[in-house]
């Protein structure tokens, strides 16, 4: 429920209570009807319904921008624990010991990246979870530049220089 200055509140339909964004009097992304109340009783005002469509493909993140991820599971535990959000940089400098995000054997993961005799390999720090060989840095999306932990400012840890 939404209750604006005017004394107007709005409900949202469960269907799109998920996808809702309150802009000013516009409701956006879930049908929306709007009551006004006066002496105890409630009126309909008027009924809103906005579509949510997908952006499109042109519309999303440019390759060489940051972006935000949150961390699922302890396989990068102490250092990243489940729930921290960390800013990528797609277009980081990789080096030896960095925190990257890879794609490798089909799936994305958060992982160290260390320079071996025969290559890269990707690793964890906490469990036995054998690291993943590399030739190259193609499956290297992106580079670690900060950490944020559920909104404790003095958590946060950037790994640039």
């Amino acid at each position: 429920m939404v209750i604006n200055r005017d004394g107007a509140f709005g409900v949202y339909s469960r269907e799109g209570l998920a996808a809702t964004t309150r802009l000013g009097d516009l409701s956006v992304g879930a049908e929306f009807q709007e009551w006004r109340v006066s002496n105890e009783h409630a009126t309909p005002l008027r009924r809103v319904p906005i579509p949510v469509k997908p952006a499109a493909v042109e519309d999303a993140c440019a390759g060489a921008e940051p972006f935000a991820l949150m961390v699922l599971g302890h396989s990068m535990a102490p250092e990243f624990e489940h729930g921290d959000i960390v800013v990528i940089e797609p277009d980081g400098l990789v080096r030896d010991g960095s925190f990257v995000l890879a794609h490798a054997g089909g799936e994305w993961m958060l992982r160290r990246i260390e320079r071996r005799a025969s290559g890269w390999a990707l690793t964890v720090l906490a469990g036995s979870e054998p690291a993943i060989e590399i030739a190259d840095l193609a499956s290297v999306r992106g580079v670690v530049i900060q950490r944020s932990r559920g909104g404790r400012r003095r958590d946060t840890k950037r790994y640039v220089e």
